[in-house]
């Protein structure tokens, strides 16, 4: 397997994780584990620095080699696998070698630590029911209108709409992962000059009842 072909592989099997077990960020080595994927010796000191692998993937990185890094997507990397390979992920990681497992028919294994929501702010009785979702997709696309209005840099713009899509795409799915979607939107308000178009939707997570 080729390294270009070995990040696309390792995005999609980091996408179909991230939907399996609704949680954002994994170390590199779970995810080459869990799908039987080969970081060849002659990569290894340079997959993370690969322009390609960073635009679709977020990496922690620390001291440590590269199987301890912590990853998740980025809103182009879960872009880039909805619009390239869209419902077609199984299919696409059994053709280049890796595991699959359907997020339909698994259930997720029960956590072994801390709900990572007693520190994101995002109270533990939430659900995203269906009634609520139809409200976090309007507010998306309230924001998403509003956004060219505000005074924030065409980057830091365009950054808040690859936010406010991912976001969207993830909501609209059978069962959304809700503490991805969180994170997400955490990332999005701290992005300067936009926070005040995740008021409201900040607002509707803080809401249990």
């Amino acid at each position: 397997m080729k390294l270009s072909t070995f990040v696309k592989v390792f995005v999609a099997a980091l996408y179909n994780e991230t939907r399996l077990r609704g949680t954002p960020r994994f170390r590199v080595g779970e995810i080459l584990d869990r799908y039987s994927l080969t970081l060849e010796p002659v990569w290894r000191n340079q997959v993370l620095d690969d322009n390609e692998l960073k635009y679709y993937v977020d990496i922690t990185r620390h001291i440590g080699p590269p199987q301890d890094q912590r990853v998740a997507l980025t809103p182009d990397g879960f872009r880039w696998v909805e619009d390239e390979i869209g419902e077609n992920v199984a299919q696409f990681l059994e053709q280049h070698g890796a595991g699959y497992r359907d997020p339909s028919t698994e259930r997720p294994t029960p956590p072994t630590s801390v709900d990572s929501r007693g520190w994101t702010g995002l109270p533990s009785e939430f659900e995203l029911n269906e009634e609520k979702k139809a409200s976090l997709i309007s507010l998306l696309n309230d924001a998403e209108r509003t956004l060219d209005s505000l005074g924030a840099g065409n980057s830091d713009k365009a950054m808040a709409r690859a936010y406010i899509v991912a976001v969207r795409a993830l909501a609209d799915t059978p069962d959304p992962p809700v503490d991805l979607i969180w994170e997400i939107i955490g990332r999005a308000n701290s992005i300067a000059g936009i926070a005040s178009l995740f008021v409201s939707i900040i607002a509707l997570f803080q809401v249990v009842a």
